[in-house]
């Protein structure tokens, strides 16, 4: 049986990511699209660093979310190669409409299709689309009820903002909240639950805030430990980690500690991302942040 996945760009899958999937199934992706001031472009034809700079000098950047036309070519592309089945995972449905896209795809297409919330995005999805990629001996509708309890259960994200403001424009968080942040220089320390923004603490600075996410990362290890390896991703929105702010860059010190202390597991796996333009254009520039995941066996 060959299997099928489509994810859409808010998982920024690199190169790597491509060969490691495709040795299991046949992937595809949707953009969704970025508006930068007037001129709109797929997410992955914006850089980072265009973003950021948008940003940072005050222009509007706005998203939207695929039609049901891009899921239903990606789905007609996926028959023709052949494939029995096709699982779509989409960014959390509480954030886009992407969800729904997908679904209205899914419903007239004629190959076999599930659609998955995965409830989050960024690494998230990624993890998501490696889980799913390890269910192609499983039923359709048995893989999609894995992939969505992994979704649910194993995978968890904490990051801080440099600004709020960005996540207000965007609609993540009030503006009463983000006035508040601002008049008392509340760091907050954010997250995600069950596919929607949520405070996970409030510090008084950056330093104190990623001491915040790495206390998080132990917890987190704690909680998803076994059997199974441990993922941590730490990611950040500008091109790369060399040029991001400090917090980023102290993160990614912070974490390599943990993972190599006296108690650490050989079996945690530590990388970093950089976020798609889509999730740096609501979180904004200077974001950081920490994916904690398990990873299937096999």
């Amino acid at each position: 049986m060959t299997r099928g996945i489509i994810v859409d760009s808010t998982a920024r899958l690199t190169s790597e990511d491509f060969e490691e999937l495709s040795a299991h199934c046949v992937l595809r992706t949707v953009d969704l699209t970025v508006r930068v001031g007037e001129e709109d472009r797929r997410d992955s034809a914006w850089t980072p660093t265009e973003v950021c700079s948008a940003l940072r000098r005050g222009q509007r950047v706005a998203t939207s979310m695929p039609e049901p036309e891009a899921f239903a070519h990606a789905l007609r592309e996926l028959e023709e190669a052949g494939v029995d089945d096709v699982l779509i995972l989409t960014m959390s449905g509480e954030m886009s409409g992407t969800f729904k896209s997908a679904r209205a795809a899914a419903a007239s297409s004629t190959v076999p299709a599930e659609v998955v919330d995965s409830l989050t995005l960024s690494a998230g999805l990624v993890g998501a689309a490696r889980v799913a990629a390890h269910t192609s001996g499983m039923e359709l509708t048995t893989a999609a009820q894995e992939v969505a309890h992994w979704c649910r259960t194993s995978t968890r994200v904490a990051f801080i903002p440099e600004s709020l403001d960005w996540l207000q424009a965007g609609g993540r968080i009030g503006a009463a909240a983000a006035l508040i942040g601002k008049t008392l220089s509340i760091v907050p320390v954010l997250g995600l639950s069950d596919g929607r923004v949520v405070t996970r603490g409030k510090v008084r600075t950056r330093g104190k805030a990623v001491a915040k996410l790495v206390d998080f990362v132990r917890e987190s290890c704690d909680v998803l430990g076994g059997e199974a390896p441990v993922d941590i991703v730490v990611v950040h929105s500008e091109q790369d980690v060399d040029g991001a702010n400090a917090a980023a860059r102290e993160l990614v010190d912070a974490v390599a500690e943990v993972v190599a202390g006296p108690d650490a597991d050989a079996r945690v796996n530590v990388e970093t991302r950089v976020v798609s333009t889509v999730v740096t254009g609501h979180v904004g520039p200077g974001t950081v942040g920490v994916f904690v995941q398990s990873r299937p066996s096999g």
